[in-house]
């Protein structure tokens, strides 16, 4: 064989080889991103959008945002409706403030009832007085129906935030400070004091 001819042979064999070689690295490399890609390794989103775990978390903090917003509006709400029938319940009772003073002169009347002899006359003044008590009692259920409520007063003991002490009187065997006498009445609605009980307490 000539020198030609070798070397021809020789070159073939070379680059049969550098091919054999290339085709082993494209192999090998294929394999090696494959393996990757099944451990979720050197994956790029090129897509240009948010892994699932990010939009998942973004999700769960929508959902309490709105959870939080939604029992705010239900407390919202519901203070408003409380405000609101505090509201009604306030302007009925001042409504019924304007019948306070009848109220108390009722009440005086039947306290400064007369004894009378039993006689026609005596007997009709008792039924004029019963008339008298039932048109109190009348007014009284009228006031608890708007909520208003009598402050305590004869026997009770004297209580700053509710009473006005006006005089203070001896009182035979009662302790000092408790309340021997109403001069007017005092009412309240719940804990609003609306008018405080003019009152005479014991030395």
């Amino acid at each position: 064989m000539s020198d030609d001819a070798q070397q021809i042979k020789s070159s073939n064999n070379e680059t049969d080889d550098t091919e054999s070689e290339k085709v082993k690295e494209v192999s090998n490399s294929t394999q090696q991103q494959n393996f990757n890609a099944a451990n979720g390794q050197g994956v790029v989103d090129n897509s240009g959008e948010a892994p699932l775990s990010d939009l998942a978390k973004q999700a769960e903090e929508y959902l309490h945002g709105w959870r939080r917003a939604k029992a705010d509006y239900e407390n919202l709400k519901k203070e408003v409706d409380r405000e609101r029938k505090e509201m009604g319940t306030f302007a009925r009772a001042m409504a019924a403030m304007d019948f306070i003073p009848i109220y108390d002169n009722f009440k005086k009347a039947a306290a400064h009832e007369p004894v009378l002899p039993e006689s026609e006359e005596g007997t009709r003044f008792k039924q004029w007085m019963d008339g008298i008590q039932h048109i109190k009692s009348q007014f009284k259920e009228v006031l608890k129906q708007t909520g208003i409520e009598e402050i305590p007063t004869v026997g009770a003991a004297f209580d700053p935030r509710i009473h006005e002490a006006i005089e203070e009187r001896e009182g035979a065997g009662v302790p000092p400070g408790q309340i021997i006498a109403e001069v007017s009445g005092g009412y309240k609605m719940g804990e609003r004091v609306l008018q405080a009980a003019k009152v005479i307490i014991a030395k």
